[in-house]
């Protein structure tokens, strides 16, 4: 199963350890952030990114370093989280 499928079907069935732990296992294979529309910013992985784990996951694959380095940000980084 490719990982994104993988990955947003976990958290949507609320398997976020499971989903955070594969993704730790695949660091090579998640895409760039400069692809554009990443898995990661996809409804069924919102709740990956309520997280406070993704925020390590995304530093680790150089996403925040990314955003600072735009100075744009993803719409999720915006919104209140629960």
């Amino acid at each position: 199963m490719r990982l994104d499928f993988a990955v947003g079907a976990l958290a949507t069935l609320g398997q976020t350890d499971d989903a955070l732990g594969l993704l730790a296992l695949s660091k090579s294979a998640v895409p760039s952030p400069l692809r554009g529309r990443s898995f990661l910013y996809q409804p069924a992985t919102a709740p990956l990114r309520h997280d406070p784990r993704f925020w390590k996951f995304a530093a680790d694959q150089g996403l925040v370093a990314y955003w600072t380095k735009r100075g744009i940000w993803p719409d999720f980084c915006g919104v209140e989280m629960p």
